[in-house]
């Protein structure tokens, strides 16, 4: 591989980890304000014996998109973290192999 295909897969790889950001982000917006939001809109206005039961399923479905964003952070971060890794390294070994002269 050249330096430049190197450069190419890290950029890539980087890009696809933004992608995962910019989900994780969307999830916690949606979790935070629109679910949250609306959570708080029913509980106010619904009294009834099945609001509460509602309200909890909401909750819990609000950690799940919580903790689904955090699991898509952490895993951008894995992202990011490997493929400059295997650039440097890669990178190194493409420097080694031009300095080196065989007789």
């Amino acid at each position: 591989m050249t330096s430049y295909e190197l450069f190419i897969e890290f950029l890539a790889a980087k890009t696809q980890a933004e992608e995962l950001e910019r989900i994780a982000s969307r999830l916690r917006r949606m979790a935070n304000h629109n679910l949250g939001d609306e959570l708080n809109h029913i509980a106010k206005n619904w009294r009834s014996p099945n609001a509460s039961d509602f309200i909890k399923k909401g909750n819990r479905l609000r950690e799940k998109l919580l903790a689904e964003a955090k699991s898509l952070e952490n895993d951008a971060e894995v992202i990011r973290r490997i493929s400059k890794r295997v650039y440097d390294t890669e990178m190194e070994a493409l420097s080694i192999a031009k300095k080196r002269t065989y007789r």
